[in-house]
């Protein structure tokens, strides 16, 4: 072999391996910026469908994209810039120097809910066995409409009662169920009046349910007239006229 020839061949060796240490820095880079900006929108994306009582886990389906920063580039934040219950939200990443780039997320946000192994009537007393837990995408469809009232696995149910009917399979809602009350509508209850230094005593009927220390409307057995006391142990009800 020449020894121009071995030139060529070194030289074009090292344009080939600069070529290819320059896009494998350069996939390494544009790799680790998407790692960055998609634990930064998956954080952004679960705040907004967490509340006190669940906590969603992001899932990132095909069809995500991330855009490339370039070099020198660094993320400040993410923001989204629209989110309407598809499962797809656009959002903007926001660098250091001030600039922006978009992208455009698909995904899941799941969330343990309790779900309903029988149907539950208006009135009925719940426990824990009524339901199973079950994993909920609230990213889109009913559950995306109901995220905000639905109830965490965190919530005790044991000692609620519902107040609409909660169809096998479906989960129970916060405005769908209430705490058993002290005291039924229909029930009897002793009622004292206390009007100045005079002291009534009379029975009345209970008019709505009922919880100690609160007040509660209540019917004279006797005279028919609707007062509103408070309700104390031993089914007193307390009136100050």
């Amino acid at each position: 072999m020449k020894e121009s020839d071995a030139v060529n061949i070194l030289f074009k060796f090292g344009i080939g391996f600069g070529i290819g240490l320059a896009l494998s820095t350069f996939g390494f880079a544009a790799g680790k910026d998407e790692e960055k900006i998609e634990t930064l929108l998956r954080n952004e994306l679960s705040k907004r469908f967490s509340n006190s009582q669940m906590t969603a886990t992001i899932e990132f389906l095909s069809g995500t994209t991330f855009p490339v920063l370039g070099e020198g580039r660094e993320v400040s934040t993410i923001r989204i810039l629209s989110e309407a219950g598809t499962g797809t939200a656009d959002y903007s990443v926001i660098l250091s120097d001030g600039s922006s780039l978009l992208g455009q997320a698909r995904f899941q946000a799941m969330v343990p809910t309790f779900v309903a192994v029988k149907r539950i009537h208006p009135g009925d007393k719940i426990s824990r066995g009524d339901f199973q837990i079950q994993t909920i995408n609230v990213a889109q469809g009913l559950a995306y409409q109901y995220r905000g009232v639905m109830l965490g696995t965190r919530e005790t149910i044991d000692g609620l009662q519902a107040r609409q009917t909660i169809l096998e399979g479906q989960y129970p809602l916060s405005n769908g169920v209430e705490k058993m009350p002290d005291i039924r509508r229909g029930d009897t209850v002793q009622v004292k009046i206390l009007s100045g230094e005079i002291l009534l005593s009379t029975l009345g009927t209970v008019q709505e349910p009922g919880y100690l220390n609160k007040n509660i409307r209540i019917l004279t057995q006797k005279t028919k007239k609707e007062l509103v006391g408070q309700l104390r142990e031993g089914g007193i009800v307390e009136v100050k006229l």
